[in-house]
């Protein structure tokens, strides 16, 4: 009787300590994309340079003398460390005593080899020209460009360098940085879960956002989700800051030339910047890298825009396993094919799929297919917490 009354007692205290967490909780009202066959736009998939001993930012000397400043092996993380890993790679320039006469060749045109010349270039570095095997193929184009340290290794290792970036983001978006333009910065919440809160939890360490609120989602005609954290970080509109670098680049008569490097023994100059992600695998001869593939669906304007405001990151049980999922609202998707670019309305994605180079053209059709169709999933199930309906083949085709 009395281990009856006690069991009573101690349900009633845990009762009123859950209803005392949930009114803690702030109630956020947001509209959720649509997501069926009419707002689907252009999917794509890209592979990320990933270095397994973490990002190589280093100088070293080669044949006749020559002079190589490497910066690669960002993986996922490469628009967050960006401006961090340019300032670090300066410093080797300033520590080597290179002479800003001295001609420096580019190699490479992500995001890093971009930002890299231009950089050099404001810095009074004689930038004699960038090799990139295709100007528009690397995936900085289309990165999602939400703020925070994904499959990262060593987070500590990249924190101070994204310490760096988050302070210029915060000129850009302020209208103060001296070329790249306001509206490709925003400053946005995110919603997160305690497993996906730790690419964002820096940020309120280094004192660089607001605490972190408990907060439950009730998406309009949705799903409620309780139990999540809301962030403030920065969204990248990552084609328009391409875009920017390019038009700094054309600005300052840097030549931009299409051609495939395999040894820096083809290269004429003696000062050699190494920005080519995956390609250093065989430059610099580094067994450490390896391609993890990456999914990302474009919405279109008929999804709507009340999810522009927004960005979540988050993961859903799929297969009884926690797979990820992340919303930006992304507004312009560049590809080879689409060099001007691709409106949307956000984008929904991801996967990291390791070591995707070793697939054939066929394996990765069927990879890719398969990755797109869990994406409309679960991203279904998150939003509206049913299962997503596929066109029939007849509306397929």
């Amino acid at each position: 009787m009395k281990s009856s009354k006690l069991s009573s007692i101690l349900l009633g205290c845990f009762l009123l300590l859950s209803l005392s967490a949930s009114a803690e909780e702030t109630i956020v009202k947001l509209i959720p994309p649509v997501i069926n066959a009419d707002t689907i736009g252009i999917k794509y998939a890209c592979m990320r340079p990933k270095r397994e001993n973490g990002i190589n930012i280093s100088a070293k000397k080669i044949e006749r003398n020559k002079i190589v400043i490497n910066c690669y092996g960002h993986g996922g993380a490469g628009w967050t460390t960006l401006f961090g890993s340019i300032q670090k790679a300066i410093q080797l320039f300033e520590e080597e005593k290179i002479s800003k006469e001295t001609p420096i060749r580019i190699v490479g045109s992500g995001c890093i080899g971009l930002c890299m010349a231009t950089e050099l270039s404001h810095s009074g570095y004689n930038v004699s020209g960038i090799y990139t095997k295709s100007l528009y193929d690397p995936v900085s184009w289309r990165s999602a460009g939400f703020f925070g340290l994904l499959a990262v290794a060593d987070v500590q290792e990249v924190i101070p360098l994204a310490k760096e970036s988050f302070i210029v983001y915060q000129q850009i978006s302020q209208g103060k940085h001296p070329y790249l333009a306001r509206d490709a910065v925003r400053y946005l919440p995110i919603y997160c879960t305690q497993e996906t809160e730790g690419e964002l939890a820096f940020l309120v360490q280094l004192g660089l956002v607001p605490p972190k609120q408990q907060v439950t989602l009730a998406f309009e005609g949705g799903a409620t989700h309780s139990g999540y954290y809301q962030y403030m970080t920065f969204f990248m509109n990552t084609g328009i800051l391409m875009q920017n670098f390019l038009s700094e680049i054309h600005k300052k008569n840097i030549p931009i030339e299409i051609k495939t490097i395999h040894s820096f023994s083809e290269i004429q100059e003696q000062v050699i910047v190494n920005c080519t992600g995956f390609g250093a695998g065989e430059l610099n001869q580094d067994t450490n890298l390896n391609a993890v593939r990456g999914h990302l669906i474009a919405l279109n304007d008929l999804s709507g825009p009340g999810h522009l405001d927004y960005m979540i990151l988050t993961s859903v049980l799929q297969d009884q396993e926690a797979q990820p999922l992340y919303m930006t609202p992304k507004c312009l998707i560049v590809t080879p094919d689409h060099p001007e670019g691709i409106h949307s309305l956000g984008v929904i994605g991801v996967t990291f799929i390791p070591h995707a180079e070793k697939l054939s053209a066929e394996q990765l059709q069927e990879l890719d297919q398969n990755a797109y169709q869990k994406l409309l999933e679960r991203a279904s199930l998150f939003f509206f917490q049913k299962p997503y309906k596929s066109p029939s083949p007849k509306e397929a085709g």
